[in-house]
């Protein structure tokens, strides 16, 4: 019983250990994959700069990467970002489109996803605008509370 304990107990502190250790350059699935995270996320930014240079001297916050693969559609890897200007009024989307009045809606924020090739190259960059709201002070707390949490 007393090995039980220590075991799980040994366990939690090293759950608690990895929780505070850093981000760190590469994942490894011991003889299946590893990515190398802070190189796809430099390589992510750097074409998102060239793509978007209105970005340039704007923070841009990492918010995930993401490999997948499924049976019926080729592997993809992108990585997602949140900028400093994300928040942004109804009239400048690109994606969304004329939304009716009767929605209410004023405000967005906006997400930006790069995409790479099997070959590990950035080639193309994709927007995901979310809808905020039709207040400016309560769409802007909404975004700043999710731009904050990254």
């Amino acid at each position: 019983m007393k090995n039980w304990l220590l075991i799980l107990s040994v366990i939690a502190n090293l759950i608690l250990l990895g929780s505070f250790l850093k981000f760190d350059e590469r994942v490894v699935w011991t003889d299946l994959a590893i990515l190398h995270n802070e190189s796809i996320e430099e390589k992510a930014r750097g074409f998102l700069l060239l793509k978007i240079p209105e970005l340039n001297g704007v923070e841009i916050k990492f918010i995930q990467m993401n490999a997948m693969h499924h049976k019926f559609n080729k592997p993809e890897l992108y990585v997602s970002f949140i900028h400093a200007n994300s928040f942004k009024p109804m009239d400048q989307n690109k994606t969304l489109g004329s939304v009716p009045d009767y929605y209410g809606n004023k405000y967005y924020m906006e997400f930006v996803h790069v995409e790479f090739s099997l070959k590990g190259v950035p080639f193309n960059v994709r927007l995901n605008e979310v809808l905020l709201g039709k207040e400016e002070k309560k769409s802007r707390e909404s975004f700043l509370k999710t731009y904050n949490s990254f």
